[in-house]
């Protein structure tokens, strides 16, 4: 009986101890687990304490067991699939998109100049470094993918959960393209320059603890991405214009 007990309770603190992860972000949606048998050695724990840790969360609809592994619930789904479909149909949304994240990307930036640790310094820094790396090989699709990544390390460095857990959806809507094509942004002449320069303002606020600087360089930056868009948006529907005068001939009868 005492052995069940203790079994039981073992159970639970594993569950916990994946549940806190996952509020805070540190597992994220999608993600697989290691095997059962590396999980519990890492962890020092039984697989069967394990196993029964395990499953609560799968009861909770926290994680999500298949043949392929177990993997984190992708939770956030629900909430971007149906978001993507009226983002692509509604042109008006991509103001408002930039809109919601000057607000936010300012408000994250002066916490994180506030709340960082040394940790999220550390891993600030090291980004801000790789991508510096990655202008110098003038590798635009890295220095993309490393751009999302510092937004998400200074989402973590803020220290709200509520906040980092609603940019992630737009974190990986960026990913996928959904809003716009971040490749063909950085391929845009004085991007790359501008926003390495703009990256450089907002981290070095931040690892200097300076909020107000921290706000600023974050709202500039998502003032010049939006302007950036809406030039671009111009100069193809530009194009676009011209394409068809030139097949205007094709239209009529001779």
């Amino acid at each position: 009986m005492t052995t069940a007990i203790k079994s039981v309770r073992l159970a639970d603190t594993i569950a916990e101890y994946f549940e806190r992860l996952i509020r805070e972000g540190i597992l994220r949606p999608g993600e697989k687990l290691s095997a059962e048998r590396d999980l519990a050695e890492k962890l020092a724990v039984s697989r069967p304490s394990l196993r029964d840790g395990i499953a609560k969360l799968e009861e909770q609809g926290l994680l999500v067991i298949t043949k392929a592994g177990t993997f984190v619930a992708p939770f956030l789904s629900p909430f971007s699939e149906p978001l993507s479909i009226l983002f692509s149909n509604e042109p008006r949304v991509l103001k408002d998109y930039f809109e919601f994240r000057r607000l936010v990307e300012g408000c994250a930036a002066r916490l994180a100049a506030i709340r960082a640790t040394p940790i999220d310094r550390a891993k600030i820094s090291a980004c801000l470094e790789s991508m510096k790396a990655s202008h110098d090989c003038e590798d635009p699709s890295e220095e993309s993918k490393l751009d999302v990544d510092l937004h998400i390390l200074i989402y973590e460095a803020a220290h709200n959960l509520v906040l980092q857990h609603t940019m992630q959806v737009f974190s990986d809507m960026l990913r996928k393209g959904i809003l716009y094509s971040r490749e063909q942004l950085y391929e845009h002449p004085g991007v790359r320059d501008a926003f390495l320069a703009q990256h450089i303002a907002i981290a070095e606020a931040i690892l200097k603890g300076d909020p107000a600087a921290a706000e600023d360089a974050a709202r500039g930056h998502i003032d010049f991405t939006g302007g950036t868009i809406a030039a671009i948006a111009i100069e193809d529907e530009r194009i676009a214009a011209s394409m068809r005068r030139l097949s205007r001939a094709d239209l009529l009868s001779s």
